[in-house]
Formats: structure tokens, C-alpha cells, sequence
């Protein structure tokens, strides 16, 4: 009602400059899907889900990291991933939770629930995840079963990947290379395989196109020999219908 001073009236909001979130090339997404979950420095025994190289990986470390980079799913809608919202046999999965460690399990931010299409990697990895738990998460606890695992162990699991793919903390740093940069991954990738824009923005759960666009590092994931190959075709298949 106006009948006390405002605290905040002289105070004004800092310029922002955030830095712009760098992507994973095309070979090294590639890397990562060949190696099923294997990607440690030191190989792992036959049957063995887990370890022993300290760069190693957990399963549902690997899961998160496709789920990020193929399906576009931010950390906590990893989080919150149940078994029920795979569709496997469709190969479709619902997006219909977040999790937020003081709250819970919650919609989906700004309320973008959706449906999105599993490639077989990410199927085939989740199914891992589920013969090592008896709670209902993907992204499970190995202490308790009625929650998640920790941020934590999410960025972790980022962290030995990028080791293990060769990549230093420096050029990490330089390339401002982290987990979230995987959603803008999924953007990039599917907006250079043809999917249309409004298609990839409800896959993504972005509310605007100019969102959109700041998710998008197309130049990143080009196969520029497979573009280049095209060109020469239409270029040939121009100059015969010249002729």
C-alpha cells in the first residue's frame, strides 16, 4: 500500500553477460553412443556393468547422457524419469516430471510436458538401469530407492566422459562444455537432420522460436563431407536437367 519505503528502490539489476554453452562435435557423440557405457580408460570384464577405471562410467550416468543428447532432457527431467513413462515397445518417452531436491517430484519446467522419440542407444541403456534397481527412476540411488541419484553424481558421470573422450579441464573451460550443453546438443542435431523448427521446439519444450535459436549450434554437428557430397549431387543433377 505505499506506507513504507521501498528497499530496493535505488538498486538496479546488473548487466549480464552469460557465456554461451558449447556442444560436443558429431565424432565424439558418436564416441560415446559406440562405446555403450564403456568408455573408461581401462576395459571393463565380460558381464561387468560397472567400473573398475576411474574414468569409467555408472549406467545410469550413460543413460543421462543420452537422455540429455538424444531426447533433449534437462537435468532435472533426467532426475525425475520414471520406468513408467517409457514407452519402449513405441519407442516414445514422456517427459511428465522434474525433480527439485527441496520439492520433489514437479511438472516439467514452464509446464512442457511432452512426448519425445527414444533411439535404440537410449532404450537399450535405460534397460540397463532397470535390472540395477528395484525404484521406479532411471537415473536411479544405489542407497535409496525413492528418490534419484544426486546432481552431483549427474555431472560426475559428464565429467569422466569428457576425460575420457580425450578432453582437458582447460579446453572443458575454453569450449564451456557442460551437462545442460547437451539439450543444446539434441537442438543442433535434430534441427541438421531436417526436422522442422516447430517440430524440434515442442520436442524440446521451448516456448518461444528465439529460445529456440540460442539452443541452436548447428555449424557444430555438420557432417560437412555428407553436405558437400549432396551439393555435388544437385549441382550434377542441375547441370543434366541443363542440358
Amino acid at each position: 500500500m505505499h506506507r513504507i519505503a521501498n528497499p530496493l528502490e535505488w538498486v538496479e539489476k546488473e548487466t549480464e553477460f552469460p557465456k554461451e554453452r558449447g556442444v560436443l562435435s558429431l565424432p565424439e557423440l558418436g564416441r560415446i553412443i559406440a562405446s555403450e557405457g564403456k568408455i573408461g580408460s581401462e576395459p571393463r570384464r565380460d558381464g561387468q556393468l560397472s567400473g573398475p577405471g576411474k574414468p569409467d562410467i555408472a549406467p545410469h550416468q550413460y543413460a543421462a547422457i543420452l537422455l540429455g543428447a538424444l531426447c533433449g532432457l534437462r537435468a532435472g527431467e533426467v532426475r525425475g524419469l520414471q520406468f513408467d513413462d517409457v514407452d519402449a515397445e513405441a519407442g516414445f518417452i514422456h517427459i511428465v516430471h522434474n525433480w527439485v531436491d527441496s520439492e520433489g517430484l514437479k511438472k516439467p519446467k514452464q509446464g512442457s510436458t511432452r512426448t519425445v522419440p527414444a533411439p535404440e542407444p537410449v532404450l537399450k541403456a535405460i534397460e540397463v538401469c532397470r535390472a540395477l534397481t528395484r525404484g521406479p527412476f532411471i537415473f536411479y540411488n544405489l542407497r535409496r530407492s525413492d528418490t534419484p541419484g544426486r546432481m552431483v553424481t549427474l555431472t560426475a558421470g559428464f565429467e569422466k566422459v569428457l576425460h575420457a573422450l580425450g578432453i582437458s579441464k582447460e579446453e572443458k573451460e575454453r569450449r564451456v562444455l557442460v551437462f545442460h550443453g547437451l539439450r543444446h546438443l539434441f537442438v543442433s542435431l535434430s534441427r541438421s537432420s531436417g526436422v522442422p523448427d516447430y517440430v524440434v521446439q515442442h520436442l524440446s519444450g521451448h516456448k518461444s522460436t528465439k529460445m529456440l535459436e540460442n539452443y541452436s549450434h548447428v555449424e557444430n554437428v555438420i557432417d560437412f563431407e555428407a553436405a558437400r557430397t549432396k551439393m555435388a549431387e544437385t549441382i550434377r543433377t542441375a547441370i543434366a536437367a541443363g542440358e
